[in-house]
């Protein structure tokens, strides 16, 4: 439980940090950017070394700006992910490249970056089948192999994120996605 704690925090986080990096960014780019388009222009002798102090400030503030939109790229990204994985029993990671007109390279690069990055913290790569493991999907696979006429399961749709989890009909179990609680 405290580890999908945490998986939901590092989203909640990522996606605070990349909206604070786009503001930030976005009003240090304008006053620093200014600045130095007023310095430039302007029939005072400002002298070098303050331009090129407010042109580094300006380029550093272009960065922030960049870094925000990205990580803003990567959170729609990771969602997107999130869904088609939870509807894909296999998790395959050439299925998941064709859904996203992306190459299948790409679509890796991206999963490890997510996973490096504590989005899915629950997951790993079978490099071997070319596709995505989630550590509480074993558990549910053992549980349907010693199902018996008398059991049932459904599939029950995450609140937290989308995804489809299959679970015994009148329980509650985590999600093996992001672990939030699913009936």
């Amino acid at each position: 439980m405290v580890q999908n704690f945490r998986q939901k925090s590092v989203i909640i986080v990522q996606s605070i940090i990349g909206k604070l990096q786009i503001i930030v960014g976005s009003v240090l780019t304008f006053i620093f950017g200014f600045t130095f388009i007023y310095g430039v222009f302007d029939d005072e002798e400002d002298g070098a070394a303050v331009l090129i102090i407010l042109a580094i400030l300006t380029a550093l503030a272009v960065y922030m700006l960049n870094r925000g939109l990205k990580r803003g790229k990567l959170i729609k990204l990771f969602t997107r992910y999130v869904a088609f994985l939870s509807k894909d029993q296999v998790h395959s990671i050439d299925q998941l490249a064709k859904s996203t007109e992306t190459s299948v390279q790409v679509v890796t690069k991206n999963l490890e970056y997510m996973m490096k990055k504590r989005l899915f913290s629950n997951a790993y790569i079978d490099k071997i089948n070319n596709c995505v493991i989630f550590q509480g999907e074993n558990i549910i696979l053992e549980k349907q192999s010693i199902n018996d006429d008398s059991t049932e399961y459904i599939t029950a749709t995450c609140r937290g994120c989308g995804a489809n989890n299959t679970i015994k009909k009148g329980t509650t179990t985590e999600c093996a996605y992001c672990g939030s609680l699913v009936k």
